[in-house]
């Protein structure tokens, strides 16, 4: 990541929020050059973010490290993912991304094959 931010090359990362996207982590990251982190945030809370991600805890996790980029001042990008299962709560994540003063987020959309959804 040093090595080609110092020739040029605009470095993003999108890790997972595990405990090793700690805060010296991301300070390092950022001193080797990191332009941007990008990480997910599938719900405005805690209960729909972790059931989609089936990770219990990934929610604070998230939360924690846009904090500490942001701290440091590396800007954060929030990505979306879609779903049956947040749909509903598409007002409620952008109003999050509000509260967090956010300047980015990027939405993609899960499909399913229209006989699934025929199905439902």
């Amino acid at each position: 990541m040093e090595y080609a931010s110092t020739h040029g090359v605009r470095i993003s990362l999108t890790p997972s929020a595990t405990p090793l996207l700690a805060r010296e982590a991301i300070l390092r990251l950022k001193q080797c050059g990191l332009a941007r982190l990008a990480i997910s945030l599938d719900g405005p809370a805690a209960e729909i973010h972790d059931a989609f991600r089936r990770v219990p805890g990934s929610y604070d996790r998230t939360l924690q490290a846009v904090r500490w980029a942001r701290e440091i001042r590396l800007p954060v990008q929030i990505n979306t993912t879609i779903t049956r299962h947040n749909l509903r709560h598409q007002d409620s994540i952008i109003a999050l991304l509000e509260r967090l003063d956010m300047f980015f987020g990027a939405f993609s959309f899960l499909c399913q094959p229209a006989a699934v959804l025929r199905s439902t």
